[in-house]
Order: C-alpha cells, then structure tokens, then sequence
C-alpha cells in the first residue's frame, strides 16, 4: 500500500505480470492479495490509521492556521478541495498536514464553500476559536465562503505578486506583443518535433547546450519570467532558425523588451521561490512587499525598464497597500510582522507601529486569560453538583467587552488587576523590541522556543500566529500531486479512492 501511495501507482500494478514475477523471485511463497482488496479494505485501513495519527496531534494543538484551494482534474472534470493544517508542537516545531482533499461535485458557490469548511473542520474536531487564519486564492466565491464560515482569512501572497505582473506586463503594450510573439514561437516548438530537431542541430552546430524552449503557463507561476530567460538563452541559433522560417521573427526593440522584462521581473521569481518553501511565515509578508516596493521605486537609466517598473510599483502599491487591503492595516500581518525577531517594527511607520503594539497587546491579553482559564479548569477540584451547575460569574468580563470594541486603543478597565496585566504585557514588549534584530535567515520559531520562558506571555501570540503560511503552496503542492494520480490509465479511479491516495502520498510520515 505503502508504493501504491508513494509512487502514484495504479491499483492494477499488483496483477502486472512482471510485478508479480518480481515477488515470486523474492517470496515465492507469498501470494498477493488481488487489486479489490488493495482498494476496499487495505487503502481505507491505512488512511483511519494514519489519519487518526494526524488527528491526535491536531486536538494537542492551541491554535491551527490553515490553508486552502480548489482543483479540476483535467483528464476527467472531477473538482476537488484541499485543507491542509499548520501548527506549531510545544516545543515549537511547525508541523503541516494535508488534512483532507475532498471531491467537491457541487457548484462552487460562496454557500457550498461554506459548507465545505464547515464539515471537513468538524471532521477533524477544529472550532473556528482555534484557527488562526485561512490562507487561500483571490476568488470571489473562497474569500465569501470563509467569511460565511466566519473564518479568519488572507489572500495568498503568491497568487497577489502573480496578479500584479498580470495587472502590469499585459497592460503595456509592447510587453505583451512580445510576449505574444514569444508564446507563438514556443508553441511551434511545442507542435513540430521536426523545428524542434532542426533548432538542436543548429545549437550542436553551434557547441551549444541542447536547451529547448520553454512554454509559459497561465496557472505556474513565475512561467512567463521562465520562458523569456530560456529564450534569452537560445537567441543565438533561435535567431537562425527563425531567419529560415515563416514565423514572425524577434526584432532588436522585441530583444531589448525581452531583457528589460527579465530584468524586472527577477525580484518577483526570487520572492516567489522564497515564500514557496515550507517554512515561509505570514510574518514575511510585509517585508517582501517593502523591499519591492523599493525596488520599483528606484530609477533605471533604462527607459524601458523604468516604463515596466512603474507600471508594476503602481499594481503592486494598488493591492497591497490601497484601502482595507492594505497590509499595513491588517491586524493578523501586523501581529505576525513584529512578534517575528527578525523584523519586529523594521517596516514600519510610527502610525502603524502604535497599531501593531495593540494589537499584539491585546492578543497578548486575550490569549493570557485563556490560557489562565485553561489552567484553573486543568487544576479544579470536583465540586458540588449546585456549585458545578452555578459558576461564578467573573464581574470584571463586562468592561472587558466594553474596552473590546474600542479598536482604537488599548484602556483600562477600570480594574487593577486588568491594568497590571497590560502593564506586564506592554514591558514585555519593550524588552522583547529593544533585543537586536535576528538575521533573515534565522528561524523565528526556533529564537522562540528558547525564549519563551523570558517572554512566557508573547510566547502565547507567537505559537499561535508564527503558525500561518505566507501561502497556498502546501495546496498547490497536493493538487501538482493529484495531476500525477489522475493520469491518463487511472480515469476510472473512484473520487473517494482518490482522497485517501492523495492524503496518503502527501503524508510525510508512515509506521511501516
């Protein structure tokens, strides 16, 4: 099962002849079960088993960050949801999960994506109480599903630096006729194993590397920046081919494009890749879009790079720091950004350093008084049926809710012992600022999980939010896998087959 999993392989590979030679070689005394009970009661077995595993860490956890996205099968339609979970251990190892990757044959409304949340979170025992934030694409129907859930989410970073070069190479003109232009002479490339032969005689003719063109694709990101670099690469014998050929041809403002787009563009790959590793936090957000913004900002004594870079300063200032989406108006970022040791209030005005020290204090204040109730129910005695069914009532929560609703400042409530806490609270914070900065490469969790008895209550926030992905890549990850799983010979594989196999293969960890 183990194999069938790992390797994406077809169910009927366990009556392949040489597959069952191979055994016989091996064990000839053994004889394998037939491909029936590999999908109807060994698959289902493994997958409770190694979901209960998955679950068992899940109810252990304080706070869980998730991430979500939709995929169609392109071989046969079938629409499916993933989840995946994001939490840190007690001592503040982040573990992720593939949680589940459900067949979602309804329409994707807004409704239905509600009610999808809603049953895969209950399935796995998560309250919306525990979730930190849902980490999910741009569209319409997820970010009015998850509200719908009352859900806490973001936008995906790499999907918003995806649009902006959308919003920005596409609205000039003259990238995208070169784009254009580009795309038509790959797919030529693409279509004719004959221009594809002749171009690599030209380049061994050349004592060139064998390098091929390479197609953009609307749905990969960074694919558009991949195909130019490689076309940069071949311009060469490409230029000879295309001298020889009926294609429209590349002219010196169309290579003077091509190296300005490229030019501009790095700092987007290179953001890319970094916040599509595993450990990329939401922390890093607001950062990544100062450096770019910066970036963009300065002048090139190239007109065409400055043309480029201004159209994508604008795209970039539009989504990330206009209106209420604004990054530095969003209380969990900003929470993320200076609970991080690495950044603190680096990126930063004094305005939006005010509004992130209260909002940390009063997450840090919030997450105190759970954290004390926990405990004195941990700690409670049995008492008396009358006392059990007449707890106390707590008089200082009625001002807590007061001062709540004001968002604009963190007041007193009047108590002592509330201001004593937001005292202890903001100079913790002091101290924990006025430590130097940590390197960019330093991981967070780590600086934490040996500082956390220092800083015992903003420890609280950082396990709870130093959880969240800057990303959906987990997802994108697990849809790149169903793509293998849906291949070609497996079309009749059944959608809730489908599921376990997939969780199953994106598991890293199997009791063999």
């Amino acid at each position: 099962m183990y194999m069938i999993a790992k390797d994406n392989q077809s169910f009927s590979v366990v009556d392949d002849d040489g597959f069952r030679s191979l055994l016989k070689h091996l064990q000839p005394q053994y004889q394998i079960p037939s491909r029936k009970y590999f999908a109807e009661t060994l698959l289902p077995k493994v997958y409770d088993d190694q979901r209960n595993m998955i679950k068992n860490e899940l109810d252990k956890a304080t706070n869980i960050s998730i991430t979500s996205d939709v995929w169609t099968a392109p071989n046969n339609l079938e629409s499916f949801i993933s989840i995946s979970g994001h939490w840190l251990l007690p001592n503040f190892s982040l573990r992720s999960a593939g949680s589940n990757v459900r067949h979602f044959p309804e329409k994707h409304t807004a409704e239905n994506i509600k009610t999808m949340f809603n049953d895969l979170l209950e399935e796995w025992n998560i309250n919306n109480e525990k979730i930190t934030v849902l980490v999910r694409d741009g569209a319409a129907n997820m970010a009015s599903g998850s509200r719908l859930a009352d859900i806490p989410s973001v936008h995906c970073f790499i999907h918003k630096l995806q649009l902006c070069i959308k919003d920005s190479i596409f609205a000039e003109e003259e990238g995208k006729e070169t784009i254009i232009r580009c795309r038509k002479i790959v797919g030529h490339f693409k279509h004719s194993s004959r221009a594809t032969t002749t171009l690599k005689g030209i380049r061994f003719d050349l004592g060139m590397q064998a390098l091929l063109p390479i197609q953009d694709v609307a749905t990969r990101w960074n694919s558009t920046y991949y195909m130019l670099c490689r076309i940069l690469d071949i311009k060469r014998p490409l230029q000879i081919y295309l001298s020889e050929s009926k294609l429209d041809s590349l002219n010196f403002d169309h290579w003077k494009t091509i190296e300005s787009l490229i030019h501009v563009l790095k700092p987007f790959e290179e953001i890319t890749k970094s916040i599509s590793r595993d450990i990329a936090l939401l922390s890093e957000i607001i950062p990544n879009v100062a450096a770019l913004h910066l970036y963009l900002s300065k002048h090139s004594s190239d007109s065409g790079i400055n043309t480029i870079k201004s159209k994508l300063l604008q795209s970039v200032h539009q989504r990330f720091y206009t209106g209420q989406r604004s990054v530095l108006r969003n209380r969990i970022m900003l929470i993320s950004s200076i609970i991080d040791p690495r950044f603190k209030c680096l990126f930063f005005d004094d305005d939006t350093k005010s509004r992130a020290k209260i909002y940390l204090i009063e997450e840090a204040k919030n997450l105190q008084g759970r954290s004390r109730t926990e405990t004195e129910r941990s700690h409670s005695s049995e008492g008396s049926r009358s006392a059990s069914a007449s707890p106390e009532i707590d008089i200082w929560s009625f001002s807590e809710i007061v001062n709540e609703t004001k968002a604009s400042s963190v007041q007193s409530s009047g108590s002592n012992e509330a201001q004593n806490q937001i005292t202890q609270i903001s100079a913790e914070l002091d101290s924990f600022l006025a430590l130097l900065i940590l390197e960019r490469s330093s991981k967070p969790n780590e600086w934490w999980a040996c500082n956390s008895t220092t800083f015992n209550v903003l420890s609280l926030v950082s396990k709870k939010i130093l959880c969240a992905p800057a990303s959906s890549v987990y997802n994108e990850r697990m849809f790149s896998e169903a793509g293998t799983l849906y291949e070609d010979k497996r079309n009749p594989l059944l959608p809730r087959n489908a599921e376990k196999l997939l969780f199953l293969h994106h598991k890293s960890i199997w009791h063999l």
